[in-house]
């Protein structure tokens, strides 16, 4: 039982509406719950534990192949600036 032109175009034309309002809804949620997100609170005289395992030099200078090729390497200025 084959299905006419129009009707096809229906189905497709309904997949995609269908589609975009679950992506545009999807959307939305996202940006609520980013908006909405509380920040963790911090105590009085709280401390920072930094765990760093190999090597960290004080300055790397830019490379920009290896930026295209898997990142900088970390600094202690880079380091201390997140």
């Amino acid at each position: 039982m084959a299905m006419s032109k129009t009707r096809k175009v229906v189905l497709i034309i309904s997949g995609i509406v269908i589609a975009l309002v679950f992506v545009f809804l999807l959307g939305i949620a996202i940006i609520v719950s980013a908006i909405r997100g509380n920040r963790p609170s911090i105590r009085d005289n709280s401390v920072l534990v930094l765990k760093i395992s190999g090597p960290l030099p004080d300055y790397v200078p830019e490379d920009p192949i290896r930026k295209l090729f898997g990142g900088q390497p970390q600094d202690l200025k880079s380091l201390l600036a997140q």
